[in-house]
């Protein structure tokens, strides 16, 4: 059974949307990371899937790694005593710098 590729998926899921189908046909001379030049010279002589697996892998690690930084600076923060402050005051950030965000970027009524 054949699998088509998930146009109208998002990238969290695995799939490619239609928006980001689009940007990657209408790049001229798509520019690559030295690290995907070098996985895709390793992988020249290799049938199509092996390299698209090869690819995903290395998305996968990227992924891991991000993942791991998220957990140790968690960590840090659990494991520092001077750190706490009340969830008013936390959600008062938030709040301003989305509010900022919004503004920034055109949004704000």
């Amino acid at each position: 059974m054949s699998k088509t590729p998930n146009l109208t998926g998002n990238t969290k899921t695995g799939g490619l949307t239609q928006a980001s189908a689009e940007k990657i046909s209408a790049v001229d001379g798509m520019v690559l990371s030295p690290r995907m030049r070098k996985l895709l010279a390793e992988t020249t002589d290799q049938p199509a899937e092996e390299r698209r697996q090869a690819i995903r892998a290395q998305f996968a690690r990227k992924e891991g790694a991000t993942d791991e930084i998220g957990r140790r600076k968690i960590r840090e923060a659990i494991d520092d005593p001077g750190s706490d402050i009340d969830a008013d005051m936390a959600f008062e950030r938030l709040e301003r710098r989305h509010a900022e965000r919004i503004k920034a970027e055109g949004g704000g009524a």
